[in-house]
């Protein structure tokens, strides 16, 4: 089976050790393929790859398991292996990669990995964590189906880690407690008393 290879947010090694499985990152390869680039899918932030001028710097993978986990995360969003011939140790290698499907939008302007993991990575690393629980539980369409909850349950997560916490109000001694309740009781006490006699007051005034 020839080495799949990487391109776009996999190579984001967070989501490629979550995606691909613990160690997938560090035993991936360096390569290169020509006469290719990385655009935007439409208004999505995710990546497709199309012929084109230029050479995309990617990662080859040849780990069974890995290779099973990231078809389950990407198999069900319209993408589908192709050969390609990448270059690796400045040697020709023919490997695989996925192909964007006529239902991926359309490119766009250009995507950076850099740009997508500013403002996308967290999220996706997060929904991806989620969504690797379900390998080999259910198909990679199943999955892309319940990814736009899954992505929802991330997002809620990332805010409620977001929130700052509440402080809390240190309760006073119990003895300073009481001086203030009695304290408070007297100036209410006294207050009322005050209130009572002003009506007299007025009256005594008007009478003299």
């Amino acid at each position: 089976m020839p080495p799949l290879f990487l391109y776009g947010t996999l190579l984001h090694r967070p989501l490629l050790e979550i995606v691909g499985g613990p160690g997938a990152a560090t035993a991936a390869r360096p390569a290169e393929l020509s006469g290719h680039q990385v655009r935007v899918a439409g208004q999505e932030s995710y990546p497709r790859i199309e012929v084109g001028a230029g050479r995309i710097e990617g990662l080859l993978i040849d780990d069974a398991e890995a290779r099973a986990r990231s078809a389950c995360y990407e198999g069900g969003f319209g993408y589908g292996l192709a050969p390609v011939t990448v270059l690796h140790a400045g040697q020709p290698l023919e490997a695989e990669l996925y192909w964007p499907g006529p239902n991926v939008p359309a490119a766009a302007g250009p995507w950076d990995l850099g740009a997508w993991e500013a403002r996308w990575a967290r999220l996706t690393c997060a929904a991806a964590s989620e969504a690797m629980e379900y390998f080999e539980q259910i198909s990679p369409q199943a999955l892309a189906a319940r990814m736009g909850t899954i992505r929802a349950r991330a997002h809620a997560r990332i805010l409620a880690e977001d929130e700052p916490p509440v402080p809390r109000i240190k309760p006073a001694p119990a003895g300073e407690r009481n001086h203030w309740v009695r304290g408070s009781v007297s100036v209410a006490a006294s207050q009322a008393w005050r209130a009572a006699r002003e009506p007299a007051s007025l009256e005594e005034g008007r009478s003299e």
